[in-house]
């Protein structure tokens, strides 16, 4: 049996480290991922393709995993902890994040019988739809266990008014896992001009480029071709 892990060794995360330009001077800069995402602008080819490869992050790591600094630009989802405007007028995000965290542990830990218990904040995303969504990593231990160790946990929760849901409580896939094939439905066409074509989506065929990071490709002819489109899972 592994040796216990203690919080203090797994459970802290590391400083993060500012990027600096080639004199060092990063006043002009935006300081927060929030700042630094730009808006709406469908009648460029790189938003194309950036919504190609968000689309593609956010299905395959079900919102967890999105990687900030690929992206110029916003898509309905936040970093709640680095600039997003306030969730709460009487609550930090933090406290919001920490909040909707340890009540999806109390949901998951009555209804399977654990014990996990919250040690640290990893990140997190959110967006506003029908819902207020979550998608939470953290790291937890569970005390139920012969040997509690600190694991990296994902939970998402959908909260509207008093009504509060965990559709997802799991421990965080491994890297493995996460590079296992995985198989998507094209997004819909993106309509952004009434006088335009939409900008419709296929999957790459042999032989030709794909977005890169994506399985698929793009076009400004509103043209919809008939391919196989497996369903992934709904988020």
């Amino acid at each position: 049996m592994e040796d216990c892990v203690s919080t203090e060794e797994i459970g802290s995360r590391h400083a993060k480290t500012p990027k600096l330009d080639e004199k060092g001077i990063v006043e002009s800069k935006p300081s927060t991922i929030y700042e630094r995402l730009r808006g709406w602008e469908p009648e460029t080819d790189e938003y194309a393709r950036q919504y190609l490869l968000f689309y593609y992050q956010f299905k395959k790591t079900k919102g967890f995993g999105i990687e900030w600094e690929k992206f110029d630009y916003f898509f309905n989802l936040c970093d709640p902890c680095d600039g997003a405007p306030p969730i709460s007028n009487t609550l930090s995000n933090e406290q919001i994040i920490k909040n909707t965290t340890l009540r999806a542990i109390d949901i998951y830990n009555k209804k399977t019988g654990t014990n996990i218990v919250f040690v640290e904040h990893v990140s997190a995303n959110f967006q506003f739809t029908g819902y207020l969504i979550h998608f939470i990593t953290f790291w937890g231990r569970d005390m139920s266990s012969p040997c509690p160790e600190s694991k990296l946990y994902q939970t998402k929760t959908l909260k509207r008014g008093p009504v509060f849901k965990v559709p997802i409580f799991r421990v965080k896939p491994t890297d493995e896992e996460m590079e296992a094939p995985f198989r998507v439905k094209l997004p819909q066409p993106l309509h952004y001009d009434l006088d335009k074509p939409p900008i419709v989506f296929r999957f790459a065929e042999p032989g030709e480029g794909p977005v890169p990071g994506t399985p698929f490709v793009f076009s400004r002819d509103g043209i919809l071709v008939d391919v196989e489109t497996s369903t992934d899972e709904d988020l």
